[in-house]
């Protein structure tokens, strides 16, 4: 396949141009969660061209997921949503390689990441999040954070301090606020899922990010962006150099 053509649109960027289309095509991403977030980003990196793709999920496709989780439809209720994830993105780039993992992100299986440049959190599972942050400082591996709920989300790009925990403290989990709860709309996941895909894109050419946190509004269609500061005491990344 003509990968000019494919990529035509992507070449002429001055930022990517062909040489910067090779590094998104020997790019390996994992992304953490194929659900409202996952959903969009994955797709939009498959469409860039990113050449390894990594999916970790342990859900199946429920009903309630096609209200924003875009990569499914009401034929795939009951199937695992890594199956499903990497067939819509090997169709819609057959060149690209995919490798799926049908389970939670937990400390068991942090060297997952070992495998890849990069990587997204695109959970809504508080627990693994922070699991995740760790995973990413440990063997220091850039992290797109993502979170969504009501109108509302947020990205972050994290290179390892300040990490995660710098400017979140793991909560209890009885306090926690989730979707099911509250709600969210599908098109916010969708805004803050893209966001993540051009954040990782953007880091695999080089281009330079700001330590900061964007917050996204919905209801007024505002962006608030709040710098990242490394926390000194940080249970996480402290002693790293």
């Amino acid at each position: 396949m003509d990968n000019n053509n494919r990529y035509a649109r992507n070449i002429i960027l001055p930022e990517i141009g062909k040489n910067g289309q090779k590094k998104l095509n020997h790019a390996k991403i994992l992304v953490i969660g194929a659900g409202g977030l996952g959903a969009p980003a994955l797709l939009y990196l498959a469409a860039a061209g990113i050449g390894n793709i990594g999916i970790v999920d342990n859900d199946i496709v429920a009903i309630s997921n096609l209200q924003r989780q875009i990569l499914y439809d009401e034929y795939f209720i009951g199937r695992p949503k890594v199956e499903v994830a990497e067939e819509k993105l090997k169709e819609l780039n057959s060149e690209i390689t995919t490798k799926t993992y049908k389970q939670y992100f937990s400390k068991e299986c942090m060297h997952i990441l070992t495998e890849y440049d990069l990587v997204l959190d695109c959970t809504d599972n508080h627990k693994s999040r922070f699991v995740i942050n760790q995973a990413c400082v440990k063997y220091n591996k850039p992290l797109v954070y993502g979170a969504a709920m009501g109108w509302q989300g947020q990205v972050a790009t994290l290179t390892g301090q300040p990490c995660l925990q710098c400017f979140y403290e793991e909560p209890a989990l009885a306090t926690i606020d989730t979707c099911e709860r509250n709600g969210i709309l599908g098109a916010v996941t969708g805004i803050i899922g893209s966001m993540q895909a051009q954040e990782a894109i953007k880091y695999i050419l080089g281009i330079k990010q700001a330590e900061e946190l964007i917050i996204y509004n919905g209801l007024d269609n505002s962006f608030k962006k709040l710098k990242l500061v490394r926390d000194q005491q940080c249970s996480v990344c402290k002693n790293q150099p």
